[in-house]
């Protein structure tokens, strides 16, 4: 089961057919793709897209990729 959660509510929960094998990735319309233990990759629709005004929108959080804020 791929599960989120905000702010320690449950929001949605979406079966896969087996063990999550993989760190999930977000697509820029907010789609999470993860893979499976049955072979799959598994496309759960998000209900927002990427927070690019977000503090760590990239690889090591900012610019000069200093790993600090």
């Amino acid at each position: 089961m791929l599960y989120a959660i905000t702010n320690g509510t449950l929001k949605w929960v979406s079966p896969t057919g087996g063990s999550i094998v993989s760190s999930p990735a977000i697509g820029a319309d907010g789609t999470v793709y993860v893979g499976s233990e049955d072979g799959r990759v598994y496309a759960v629709p998000g209900s927002a897209g990427l927070a690019t005004n977000a503090p760590w929108p990239m690889f090591h959080q900012n610019v000069r990729h200093t790993g600090t804020q």
